[in-house]
């Protein structure tokens, strides 16, 4: 067996209790993350002449054994098969990246496995918005030629999208404070380094375009690699893009590009005329083309008409799997199908056009899931085969 990234806790010693309880304080399920809360006997009466600190940190929690005094230490665990405590990183370092909470010390942990790393630290910064993102800094063996592009290659690969770093920065050293910890101060900001650079820009469009991304992303001067979804961007921000992309260029291009072109230079090409695997067709758009004999898996958008909820997912399933959905048509400006069984037979035939012969995996999100099942009733009818169980997802919370 190899060495886990960090060794277990253990479990409370005699007369003294440990619990794991989530945002509401309730206890969470075994091998789910929650907080580290700590009684008993042994339990300190405060911190000396902080009462706010005392009572930040010393709280009262509700058990069923009746009410009781806990030290909120801060710590993340949870238990594993043995009822070990895990060490999951702290509270206070998290932070919520799309929607998700993030723990940098996850990051850390899976960039250390990449041969030829010696030390890497994950850090916080925020955009002028407040939004935040993530920035890992490594240093490298000094035997090692590992790259910033070969460690985002391998965070990448092992990390679920939202996770992956905005930035990946090579540093000589990682400084540390008088403690011992890390001085957190001293890490560059990768966006002053940006601010002194001047991208090699192989076009106007590029030029033009960056400038785009840069208000919209509130990043300066990207260089033509930059993926917008390493950045933070999301279907919110897609939509700001892709309407200023049409007053800049007058070209409408689907929503859907943008999971085609993630990267600056890929949807420059595309606004210069690159063809897409779905010109001519209104609703349809390709999230991953996938490896030919495999079965595509095709999705039907949710309440909000887009298809960027998705690409996450298309991610996830691997480079081999197709993946195509159907953005509503209304978002073309014209007038769209507005009731579900419409929809199943516009997309129906569009899909019938673009991928004639079965078989099909069919799902949906929210109201995609009705449209969905009847897609499969009329596809059946028509003869085509239907390869497993639909796939539904609800709303998010």
């Amino acid at each position: 067996r190899g060495w886990p990234d960090l060794p277990p806790i253990g479990t409370a010693i005699s007369n003294c209790d440990v619990l794991l309880l989530d945002e509401g304080g309730r206890p969470v399920a075994d091998g789910d993350v929650g907080e580290l809360y700590l009684g008993g006997r042994n339990l300190a009466h405060g911190y000396i002449g902080r009462p706010d600190l005392t009572a930040e940190r010393f709280v009262s929690v509700a058990t069923e054994h009746g009410e009781h005094r806990y030290y909120k230490a801060g710590d993340l665990g949870r238990t594993d098969e043995n009822g070990e405590i895990l060490f999951q990183g702290r509270a206070d370092h998290q932070v919520k990246i799309r929607g998700h909470r993030v723990e940098p010390g996850e990051i850390n942990a899976v960039a250390s496995r990449l041969p030829g790393v010696a030390q890497c630290l994950s850090h916080t910064f925020h955009k002028a918005s407040g939004a935040p993102f993530i920035v890992t800094y490594y240093v490298a063996d000094e035997s090692s030629a590992v790259t910033s592009a070969d460690l985002r290659r391998h965070l990448r690969t092992h990390l679920p999208a939202y996770m992956v770093p905005a930035f990946v920065v090579e540093l000589d050293r990682i400084d540390l404070g008088p403690s011992g910890k890390a001085n957190l101060q001293s890490l560059p900001d990768p966006r002053q380094a940006a601010e002194r650079d001047s991208p090699d820009y192989a076009t106007d469009t590029e030029r033009k375009l960056a400038t785009i991304w840069s208000d919209v992303l509130e990043f300066p001067n990207l260089p033509p690699d930059a993926d917008f979804f390493d950045l933070g961007g999301d279907s919110l921000a897609a939509v700001t893009l892709f309407l200023r992309i049409a007053e800049e260029f007058d070209v409408e291009l689907p929503l859907a590009t943008i999971t085609q072109a993630s990267t600056l230079r890929a949807l420059a090409a595309r606004i210069d005329g690159g063809a897409s695997l779905t010109d001519g067709y209104r609703s349809l758009q390709v999230l991953q083309e996938g490896e030919p004999g495999v079965p595509p898996l095709v999705l039907a958008h949710g309440g909000g008409g887009n298809v960027l909820i998705f690409s996450e997912l298309a991610a996830n399933l691997g480079p081999s799997q197709p993946v195509y959905a159907f953005q509503w048509s209304g978002w073309d400006g014209h007038r769209g199908e507005s009731t579900v069984a419409d929809m199943a037979d516009a997309y129906v035939d569009e899909l019938r056009r673009f991928a004639p012969v079965g078989p099909y995996r069919l799902g949906g999100h929210c109201i995609g899931g009705l449209t969905a099942i009847e897609m499969a009733h009329r596809l059946v009818e028509l003869g085509a085969e239907i390869d497993g169980p639909l796939i539904v997802s609800d709303a998010p919370n």
